[in-house]
C-alpha cells in the first residue's frame, strides 16, 4: 500500500512538473515574439501611464527620452522622442534615437524609415549608418548591412562602436 501511495504521489508530481515547465516555455516564447503595431501601442500606453505627466519643452523631452532609452524602456523613450520631434524635428540625433527605440520595440521597418531620414540629410552620420546596418542585419540582408557598417568605419574608424562593427563584419565573412 505504501509503495502504491509513493508511486501515485510521484506520478502526480511528475505531471505537475511537466505542466509547469510547459507553461513557462510557452510563456517565455510568447514574450520573444515581435509585437504587432497594435500590441506595441497597447504596451506603450500601459508603460507610460498618464500621458499628461510628460513635459512639453524640447530639452526635457529629449532628456527624459535619453533616460528611458538608457533603461531600455523603448516605448516610453520613443514617445518622448516623438513628442520632442513634434516640437523641433530637425535634430538628426533625436531622429536616430527615435529610430533606435522603434528598432528596440521590434518595429524594424519603421526604424529603417527614421534612419533613412537621417542619412538623407547627412549620409555620413555615423550612428545612423551603424543602426541602419543593424536593421539590415536583422532583416538578413548582409550585403546592405556591410555597406552601412563600412560607411560608419570610414567616418569613425576608431569610434566607440568600431571594434564591435569589425566583429560583425568578420561574422558576415564566416
Amino acid at each position: 500500500m505504501k509503495t502504491e501511495n509513493r508511486r501515485d504521489t510521484f506520478i502526480i508530481l511528475s505531471v505537475l512538473i511537466i505542466f509547469a515547465a510547459g507553461y513557462f516555455i510557452v510563456k517565455l516564447s510568447s514574450q520573444d515574439t515581435p509585437q504587432t503595431g497594435q500590441e506595441n501601442q497597447a504596451s506603450m500606453a500601459t508603460a507610460m501611464g498618464d500621458l499628461g505627466e510628460f513635459p512639453e519643452d524640447y530639452e526635457s523631452l529629449v532628456a527624459m527620452g535619453n533616460d528611458f532609452m538608457d533603461r531600455m524602456n523603448y516605448p516610453v523613450a520613443a514617445e518622448c522622442y516623438r513628442r520632442a520631434l513634434a516640437v523641433d524635428g530637425t535634430s538628426l540625433g533625436v531622429i536616430t534615437d527615435y529610430g533606435a527605440c522603434l528598432h528596440g520595440m521590434g518595429l524594424v521597418e519603421r526604424a529603417k524609415v527614421e534612419f533613412a531620414k537621417v542619412l538623407g540629410e547627412n549620409p555620413a552620420h555615423p550612428i545612423a549608418n551603424y543602426n541602419m546596418g543593424i536593421v539590415f542585419y536583422d532583416l538578413d540582408l548582409p550585403d546592405s548591412a556591410r555597406y552601412y557598417w563600412e560607411k560608419f568605419l570610414a567616418v569613425e574608424p576608431e569610434g566607440r562602436a568600431a571594434e564591435s562593427i569589425r566583429g560583425l563584419l568578420k561574422k558576415l565573412d564566416e
